[in-house]
């Protein structure tokens, strides 16, 4: 008799945990980010192993360097905001002597002339920095909101339900500020997804 009494016990509460359960509806909502370039960065490879079959006449790196220098200057680039890094050489694994030179500017008139005028035995790699204006990111955050919120009233009605209010949220990892290789075809989106309980 005891067990037959913890057995009704049992499915009682069960039935009861059940019927607290609310109805819930997840969907996701996202709007475009727009980013603006405010920095460039530049790394500059400077490699003996490619100089010695094409350009012959520069026996050195010091030669390379000289040559390279000097062709920026006539252009009116101030080499001395160079910044070398020997060591970051070291990682490409090249078997003669090199150096890397970094170099960060906000005037993309600089990056062109690194970009335009190079030498055998040099090579530019370039990224910039993409930042969301302040005070933007709580308008996006209030726009994927809403897209989310009329996501979540089209599935409902489908289901002949109503949105009610919100249960959880959250959004993917968003950084303001990122460094990239420069790619403008890329589109990017802040996402948030959000439960809303069902009416």
């Amino acid at each position: 008799m005891k067990q037959l009494i913890q057995l009704v016990l049992l499915f009682v509460c069960i039935a009861a945990k059940a019927q607290t359960i609310p109805n819930t509806l997840s969907v996701s909502g996202s709007v475009k980010v727009e980013r603006k370039v405010t920095q460039y960065k530049a790394k500059i490879l400077l490699n003996m192993d490619q100089v010695l079959y094409s350009n012959p006449e520069y026996k050195t790196l010091d030669d390379l360097k000289n040559a390279y220098f000097n062709m920026l200057r006539t252009k009116g680039f101030d080499t001395s905001k160079f910044k070398e890094d020997e060591l970051s050489y070291l990682t490409y694994g090249y078997q003669k002597e090199g150096t890397v030179y970094f170099y960060e500017t906000t005037n993309p008139q600089d990056i062109k002339t690194l970009s335009f005028n190079r030498i055998n035995g040099i090579t530019v790699y370039i990224q910039v920095k993409a930042e969301v204006e302040e005070g933007t990111l709580n308008k996006l955050l209030k726009t994927a909101l809403a897209n989310a919120k009329e996501n979540a009233t089209r599935l409902a009605s489908a289901a002949n339900k109503k949105v009610g209010d919100i249960q959880s949220m959250s959004e993917t990892y968003f950084k303001p500020e990122i460094w990239n290789s420069y790619n403008n075809d890329y589109e990017e989106f802040l996402t948030v997804s959000v439960s809303y309980f069902l009416e």
